[in-house]
């Protein structure tokens, strides 16, 4: 049973680094087809969108406590959407197809696109790394929540928790499927595989021992960081995955019906935080 905030830390960390590993080795165990994986983004987006309203952005206002508080959180929210929109235009990652669907093709008597499908996967690595740090960040400041202003059972913890894991596995996929596209050995994949799924944990472990003693005294700071990944979650959700999730058109309703799904399910997750009583603390 875990009892603490830092048994928490370290169980969260575990087990998303494990299912970051994981995700690096789907391309070599399983085959991927393009309807079981825009279902899983359709599932993942409702479920990004709901935690990051229904979830991160009450307690945020809450937390901050003072009547300009919904102004200042919808801007933090702001910054959060802009600066991950700004990501992943500038590093071009969460691309979850076939790495090949992404790659300009060659024009006659010129290898230049060969050598775009080789170094392609440093620049998505790059970004899904930057994009990993700061979930560990927004985790631990839901840890944070939890440890200072609530007794009962971490449901935000929870929430952010799910969705990066069911996030996370398409970033190692993407990665892993960049990498081998490239024509790169298979130590190499394996390598940055390692070192992409300790990111999240490095964020939330730089974050909690580096800055989370601060928060007792500095709420707006834990506030803002909650806003922040709300409109992170929001931009991924909106701009990557559900375009990419409904671009199937030949199973439009099955996708919605994911899409809708996610929703619910964070939705289901609200509804257990407010009958245990954890709203009577927000």
């Amino acid at each position: 049973m875990i009892s603490s905030d830092s048994e928490l830390l370290v169980f969260s960390c575990l087990i998303l680094t494990l299912v970051s590993l994981l995700g690096g080795w789907i391309p070599s165990l399983f085959k991927i087809t393009p309807f079981r994986l825009q279902s899983a983004m359709g599932l993942v987006a409702g479920f990004m969108v709901g935690i990051a309203i229904l979830h991160l952005l009450p307690h945020s206002v809450v937390i901050r406590n003072d009547k300009n508080g919904l102004e200042v959180v919808t801007l933090w929210l702001i910054v959060g959407l802009v600066t991950m929109f700004v990501m992943i235009r500038s590093f071009h990652f969460h691309q979850y197809g076939h790495p090949l669907t992404y790659i300009d093709l060659p024009q006659e008597g010129s290898n230049a696109s060969e050598v775009h499908v080789s170094y392609s996967w440093i620049g998505v690595a790059l970004g899904f790394s930057i994009h990993s740090f700061l979930e560990g960040v927004a985790l631990a400041a839901t840890i944070q929540v939890e440890s200072l202003y609530s007794g009962s059972f971490p449901w935000i913890w929870l929430g952010v928790l799910a969705v990066i894991l069911l996030h996370k596995p398409l970033d190692s996929m993407s990665i892993s499927f960049l990498i081998k596209a490239g024509n790169w050995k298979s130590s190499i994949n394996h390598l940055v595989n390692v070192l992409f799924a300790l990111m999240c944990p490095f964020g939330a472990l730089i974050f909690y021992f580096g800055v989370g003693e601060f928060f007792e005294l500095n709420p707006e700071i834990l506030s803002s960081i909650m806003a922040f990944a709300a409109g992170a979650f929001i931009c991924i959700a909106l701009s990557d995955l559900l375009p990419e999730a409904h671009q199937n058109r030949h199973y439009r309703f099955t996708l919605t019906i994911m899409f809708l799904g996610g929703v619910l399910l964070s939705y289901f997750l609200r509804i257990i935080e407010v009958s245990s009583g954890l709203t009577d603390h927000f």
